[in-house]
């Protein structure tokens, strides 16, 4: 079961209201103008340090990433679940994660004209 989560998203770095210890899924659709414009990862690459470093600090954190484009190919729908509201930040906060993982990408989206729409859900126990 799924909740849609109160926060706010403020530079793409989501402020949430609730503490506690569900995991939280990230679910980002974004729409190309045109399939020929290539989204950031079929043309960038993740760094093995980069690897090295999330395994070393993530591996427990980032439960599961799936990409996933749609039929029209200009959409792509990424969900990231996380294992806890306090993993999320903390990979948002971290300034290595922050200039390496999520600022490029945003900028070549915004050059790009990638329109992007991010969407929080936590799961709640039964």
């Amino acid at each position: 079961m799924f909740v849609k989560l109160n926060g706010i998203l403020l530079n793409n770095i989501i402020i949430f209201e609730r503490l506690n210890n569900n995991m939280y899924i990230v679910t980002k659709t974004q729409v190309r103008p045109d399939s020929s414009i290539p989204f950031y990862f079929e043309t960038n690459s993740t760094s093995a340090t980069v690897i090295d470093y999330l395994k070393e600090n993530y591996s427990s954190a980032l439960i599961r990433l799936e990409r996933n484009i749609l039929e029209d190919k200009l959409t792509l729908v990424t969900k990231t679940t996380w294992a806890s509201r306090q993993e999320l930040l903390k990979f948002v906060t971290d300034i290595k994660c922050y200039e390496t993982l999520i600022l490029p990408p945003m900028e070549y989206d915004m050059k790009n004209k990638i329109i992007t729409i991010s969407n929080t859900t936590e799961t709640k126990d039964n």
